[in-house]
């Protein structure tokens, strides 16, 4: 540890980066750049939440801690709220909140259904999904993207990725909406609680069920992975649907929110869309600036195993650190122009999707999901404008827009 390490830090952030509300007018990137100005590593207090926690903003800090699993740990919890004084009850149970070899069993039963290679026959069907849905509503200016095509394409292509009953992603894609139902502020707060919490039973009763089905079906599916030899032995039938529950409820929550991001951002820069039409070889690097720009995850949390020195500070151990993945891919040490939305910009390795070794597994689904959109609206749409206000998601975890009317022009 350098002499430099102090567990002093300066005056921390001026806003709540706990509290939900503070993300209702979308980022506060000026705050953000502000903290990473300072000091990449600063201590916070959320009054929301009624904790402390380190914030963290710079590219190469968030990478540094995220390729560091034995030190930053994750079974604590990774969303705000979460930590040794309130521990996810999901902790070691679930991949995105495990940590050591759990974790590794975990992942190595669940990444060939989510590879690049494994997840690329979802393409066409996807392609089919985009131009059926976006050539139904040409010129509608009551259009909601946001509500009305994001969802039943991210839900659809959960659903096929755990070979589930088209004649279910209605149900599944209500009961995700539920369980996410604080997201909304109109919403009571009491009512809220009552959804997700009904939602979160259906859904286990939903899995229950399949899982009965498939123990004895010898499938080569995720389900019956789950239900197999994972860990030295088969995991408890409870992880195996908290498991499914996160990839059917992250998987589908994520992806929505940068589907719907992208067409707010070519309506904001429509250069860029006539840009893709003339290129399409574009196509590649337009998803992952897509995916830079947009960032859903604003933060992850991960809780310190022991004493470790992070951007100049000495972090103790035991202590929640959370990592702002859309403060670091906006940080103009690494890109130029960070807020600009830049389909020509040079390949780097955003943060969306993390780093090192809990990359989001879902990842190569995601891409192909809007690799499927930039190909439909290439071929279909020739403008697209937004035609009423934009709301943002009521959440301190995730960004990006509940509600997004717009017009598209043939």
């Amino acid at each position: 540890m350098s002499e430099a390490a102090t567990e002093l830090a300066p005056a921390g952030p001026r806003l709540d980066l706990g509290s939900p509300y503070t993300f209702d007018d979308g980022v506060p990137w000026a705050e953000l750049e502000r903290m990473r100005g300072e000091a990449p590593v600063q201590r916070c207090h959320s009054g929301f939440l009624g904790c402390d926690f380190w914030v963290v903003t710079s590219y190469e800090e968030i990478r540094a801690a995220l390729a560091n699993d034995a030190a930053f740990v994750s079974g604590y919890g990774s969303i705000p709220g979460f930590g040794p004084e309130n521990p996810d009850p999901a902790g070691q149970r679930m991949l995105s909140v495990s940590d050591g070899p759990h974790r590794q069993a975990l992942r190595a039963t669940l990444q060939g259904f989510f590879s690049t290679r494994s997840v690329a026959k979802y393409s066409d069907s996807l392609i089919t999904t985009f131009r059926t849905k976006l050539g139904q509503r040409l010129g509608d200016p009551t259009f909601d993207f946001a509500q009305e095509i994001a969802p039943t394409v991210s839900i659809g292509a959960i659903c096929e990725l755990l070979e589930l009953p088209p004649e279910d992603e209605p149900m599944l894609s209500q009961m995700t909406d539920w369980v996410l139902v604080s997201a909304d502020p109109s919403v009571d707060p009491a009512e809220a609680s009552v959804l997700a919490s009904t939602a979160r039973a259906n859904i286990f009763t939903y899995f229950r069920k399949l899982s009965e089905q498939r123990r004895h079906a010898g499938g080569a599916d995720i389900v019956t992975a789950l239900l197999g030899d994972v860990d030295n032995g088969p995991l408890p039938l409870g992880d195996v649907l908290l498991n499914l529950l996160s990839i059917l409820v992250a998987g589908n929550e994520t992806t929505r929110l940068a589907l719907t991001g992208a067409m707010v951002a070519f309506a904001e820069h429509p250069e860029q869309l006539d840009l893709l039409r003339r290129e399409p070889g574009r196509r590649p690097k337009a998803v992952e600036e897509i995916l830079r720009y947009t960032s859903p995850g604003l933060a992850v949390s991960r809780t310190t195993a022991q004493r470790v020195e992070l951007g100049g500070v000495s972090i103790p151990p035991g202590d929640v650190v959370s990592l702002w993945l859309a403060a670091g891919n906006r940080d103009p040490a690494v890109w130029a122009e960070p807020h600009t939305f830049d389909i020509t910009r040079a390949s780097r390795s955003h943060l969306t999707y993390g780093h090192g070794p809990h990359h989001c597994i879902g990842a190569a689904l995601a891409r192909v999901e809007i690799s499927a959109l930039l190909t439909v609206l290439a071929d279909l749409v020739s403008r697209i404008e937004v035609s009423g206000p934009l709301r943002y998601t009521h959440s301190n975890g995730l960004t990006g827009f509940a509600r997004a009317p717009m017009l598209l022009s043939p």
